[in-house]
């Protein structure tokens, strides 16, 4: 998955990873679908309004579409892994 920030994210505490507006990241997401950036110092939560998606799995979309489809009105879906 990936994402691109709308907004600059940082952390509640010192020497946490930023994240940086108009920058694109790696993402995951929990089973809830909450969405975190993958940076080299670790992952990031962020907010709904803060990224974009620009690729997600259907089932991400699914959970977010309904509620915020601003966010998802330009992401491609990815095709899910075969075990």
């Amino acid at each position: 998955m990936r994402i691109r920030m709308l907004e600059t994210v940082r952390p509640c505490f010192p020497g946490g990873t930023i994240l940086k507006s108009g920058m694109e990241y790696e993402a995951g997401a929990n089973k809830h679908g909450a969405v975190y950036a993958i940076t080299a110092t670790g992952s990031v939560g962020m907010k709904p309004g803060e990224f974009e998606f620009l690729t997600a799995p259907a089932w991400v979309l699914d959970i977010w579409k309904e509620k915020y489809p601003d966010m998802c009105s330009n992401c491609k879906i990815e095709e899910e892994p075969k075990c």
